[in-house]
């Protein structure tokens, strides 16, 4: 799970971008698959939840894809998340 509390209302920042590629670099590197889950709060039983507005998820998504595709090979599976806990 990746949490992206921190950028509930900002862009994903250049180094947090480079520490999920490296992350996906190293489960690469082992030969494993990695399951991916994005949040931006664990919090689900208190308003307000924390979730980050349509376009600014719509707007990770694009700084995600890149990377998604780059490391395709290491993604067995997206779970649902960006919304909600």
């Amino acid at each position: 799970m990746t949490y992206l509390d921190s950028f509930v209302s900002t862009a994903i920042s250049a180094s947090y971008l480079q520490a999920i590629a490296a992350d996906f670099e190293v489960v690469r590197q082992a030969g494993l698959k990695a399951i991916v889950r994005y949040a931006y709060t664990d919090n689900g039983s208190t308003q307000p939840y924390g979730d980050a507005t349509k376009a600014q998820v719509l707007a990770h998504i694009s700084q995600l894809a890149p990377i998604w595709n780059a490391y395709s090979d290491v993604i067995a599976v997206f779970q649902a998340g960006f919304i909600g806990a």
